[in-house]
């Protein structure tokens, strides 16, 4: 039963369409695993758990060597390392040029492949997640974030973003 659960789990965390419509059984394993509740009318929220699982069960065939963090475009913001890890943002980042495979430790055989598909699935969820955090108060990202001290919800933002 537990083996099948996982299997379950690890299915929805493939797709963020399967994944949200499953929310209450990933909500559960969260829990589990994290001891933190999720707030499931939040989008930033449920992006950040589906993130958080997908790590939990390995979920990405890439592997970043130590614990580095990485941009994928130089003018980024946002920063990629092990914690937050998919597939789609281990293409993207090669994409730009395919040299930085030496900073991964894992990869699958047919990476050059991947690369040549045309894979913006990663570029809609970052969009989708910097919208979710601009509907939310500043107040309401201070509460989430705890951790980040910026007076200016741009600012705070791209520090979660990063």
């Amino acid at each position: 039963m537990q083996q099948q659960k996982q299997a379950s789990i690890q299915s929805l965390l493939k797709h963020n369409d399967t994944a949200l419509a499953s929310i209450d059984l990933l909500a559960e394993a969260y829990l589990k695993h994290t001891g933190k509740k999720v707030n499931k009318g939040c989008r930033a929220s449920v992006f950040e758990m589906i993130l958080t699982l997908r790590n939990i069960y390995n979920m990405s065939n890439f592997k970043l060597i130590g614990k580095s963090q990485y941009k994928i475009k130089k003018s980024d913001r946002f920063t990629i390392s092990n914690s937050n890890l998919t597939d789609d943002l281990a293409i993207a980042f090669l994409k730009e040029r395919k040299e930085r495979i030496e900073l991964f430790e894992k990869y699958p055989e047919n990476w050059e492949e991947l690369l040549k598909d045309g894979n913006i699935a990663i570029e809609a969820e970052r969009l989708a997640l910097k919208e979710s955090l601009e509907e939310m108060t500043l107040a309401e990202l201070k509460e989430k974030y705890p951790a980040i001290k910026e007076k200016k919800k741009a600012l705070f933002i791209s520090k979660i973003l990063s």
